[in-house]
């Protein structure tokens, strides 16, 4: 009989991971281990472990020390139970689950059967969104019926299939396709190492299929990472971006016209997140700045911004934000920001302020020339401009 291995990494989940475990222990196909690591707990996490596993062989403490806060021990952490999970050669599968979701009882039955019928390397399914607060379902994601995915049809279907691949749980993986997508090695980051995961083990798969219904409850919590700020954060939609791009060009060998549209809407979306969580943090405003630079400043961002149907909506949505900061007339990121948003959604009033206080900036900062070049130009844009003649006066002055 096949051999499942399961992960489960939790840091102070005390109030969720029996929850979790219970449904692994309650699946209807019994062959299977399971590994739960406590990432570095503070509170009985490792105790509950502990308890279970004394309980039950098949459960297999891997235990952390340390801080396990700090995004760097977070994914160290999460790769090095990987690789003793892939070291396993008694492993045939290997599925992932978080310490607050659960497993529907016949999850393991139904996806391995799935997979072993269609002759599949990975097969996912669908899920309910739940309110960790209210315990109530929130939304849900299917198929209406199977979909089997291979060839070409990596890049035909990846609008349909995309979303079921962003997390790694709710999937079953042939454990030789795991392994090898560990050995090619994954990147440090932030945010979204899930997507990460997956489209990088997806690589390695030659079918892979989505199982109609739903098998898996995931519990949204405000105390999710994906609502939390962690620094280099908005690095982490660039670097999922390219490597779906990377997969389908190993897949199918280019990127079509209509799923490069497709993923640069995915990539907005994802910005539209990532801001919309840097605006709720602690941060400086200097530092917001400072990263929204960097966020449309990436070379994704700006092709993003040049498709027509897109550009207007993330673009209306950064200038907006921008100039909610009194401070950004007065700071170098602020003003480039300024600049180049009200450029591109063609805003001429905001385009002028920003011009305005950055020829303010380049005399505060004693650029001369520089102030020259640019006044000359407005004047001759501008020649009654109440501010210009004033910016004149302190320049002649």
């Amino acid at each position: 009989m096949d051999t499942i291995a399961i992960y489960t990494q939790a840091h102070n989940a005390e109030k969720t991971l029996a929850r979790t475990i219970d449904s692994v222990l309650g699946q209807t196909y019994k062959n299977f281990v399971y590994y739960i690591g406590d990432n570095c707990s503070t509170d009985s996490t490792r105790q509950i472990i502990l308890e279970y596993a004394a309980k039950d062989d098949r459960i297999v403490p891997i235990l952390y020390d340390g801080d396990g806060t700090v995004p760097e021990h977070i994914v160290a952490n999460l790769l090095s139970s990987y690789h003793t999970i892939a070291g396993n050669e008694a492993i045939d599968y290997f599925c992932n689950l978080d310490a607050d979701d659960v497993y529907h009882e016949d999850f393991f039955e139904a996806i391995l059967d799935f997979l072993k019928k269609n002759d599949l390397d990975m097969a996912a399914a669908g899920f309910n969104f739940v309110d960790a607060v209210s315990n109530k379902t929130t939304g849900t994601r299917s198929m209406e019926q199977d979909l089997i995915i291979s060839g070409q049809g990596f890049g035909k279907y990846l609008p349909y299939y995309h979303c079921f691949m962003r997390t790694v749980w709710a999937k079953l993986y042939k454990i030789e396709c795991f392994r090898k997508m560990l050995a090619a090695g994954l990147p440090t980051v932030a945010y979204g190492l899930d997507t990460i995961v997956v489209f990088d083990t997806l690589k390695w798969c030659h079918r892979a299929g989505i199982l109609h219904g739903r098998y898996h409850d995931y519990y949204i919590s405000p105390k999710s990472s994906s609502y939390s700020w962690l620094p280099d954060r908005e690095q982490a939609d660039a670097v999922i971006n390219s490597h779906v791009i990377s997969f389908l060009k190993e897949k199918v060998g280019y990127v079509s016209e209509q799923n490069r549209s497709f993923l640069d809407t995915v990539y907005i979306n994802g910005i539209k997140d990532t801001v919309m969580v840097l605006i709720k943090c602690n941060n400086s405003i200097s530092d917001k700045l400072s990263v929204l630079r960097n966020i449309v400043s990436n070379e994704y961002t700006i092709a993003a911004m040049t498709n027509a149907n897109l550009k207007s909506d993330l673009t209306q949505l950064l200038l907006d934000l921008v100039c909610s900061f009194p401070e950004s007339k007065t700071n170098p990121d602020g003003i480039w920001l300024g600049l180049t948003l009200s450029s591109l959604v063609e805003d001429q009033d905001r385009y002028i302020e920003f011009s305005l206080c950055n020829m303010v900036c380049l005399l505060d900062n004693n650029c001369i020339d520089e102030a020259e070049t640019e006044l000359r130009e407005w004047e001759s844009i501008l020649p009654d401009n109440d501010m210009l003649k004033k910016l004149r006066q302190r320049l002649n002055s």
